[in-house]
C-alpha cells in the first residue's frame, strides 16, 4: 500500500481557477510529487508511468485519512472535468496533445505575441 499526503498550495486559489494541490509519496526509496488541481489522480498517473504495480493508496490531509483508493491504476485512468455547459464530473483521462505537453515550466502567453513567435519567417 502507498501512503501519500496532499496539501493545498497557499495563495493558489482564485475566483477564476480552483486551488492548486500538492500530492506526494515515496515508492522504492524515491519521492514522487504532483502539483495539479487533481493532484491525487496526477500522482497515480506518475506512479503508474514509473512502473509501480497496482495497489491501494491512502491519502492523508492534515494528519487525517482523506481518501482510500483501491487501485492506483484505475485512478490513473480517471479525470475530473468541468465546463460552462457541464457541472464537475468524472471522465476517462485523455493525455494532452504533444504540442501542449512540449511546453514546459510556467504557463506561457499564447496571445498574439506568442503566436507570432511560433510562425515561420
Amino acid at each position: 500500500m502507498i501512503l501519500a499526503e496532499v496539501r493545498d498550495v497557499p495563495g493558489s486559489a482564485s475566483a477564476e481557477r480552483g486551488t492548486l494541490w500538492h500530492c506526494s509519496c515515496e515508492w522504492k526509496g524515491r519521492r514522487y510529487e504532483a502539483f495539479h488541481r487533481t493532484a491525487i489522480l496526477e500522482l497515480c498517473r506518475t506512479l503508474k508511468e514509473a512502473g509501480c504495480p497496482d495497489q491501494e493508496m491512502t491519502v492523508r490531509w492534515q494528519d487525517r485519512s482523506a481518501y482510500n483508493l483501491k487501485s492506483i491504476h484505475k485512478a490513473a485512468a480517471r479525470a475530473i472535468k468541468e465546463s460552462a455547459r457541464e457541472p464537475i464530473h468524472e471522465a476517462p483521462y485523455e493525455p494532452l496533445p504533444e504540442r501542449v505537453t512540449a511546453l514546459s515550466g510556467k504557463a506561457q502567453n499564447m496571445g498574439s505575441e506568442g503566436q507570432a513567435a511560433l510562425e515561420e519567417p
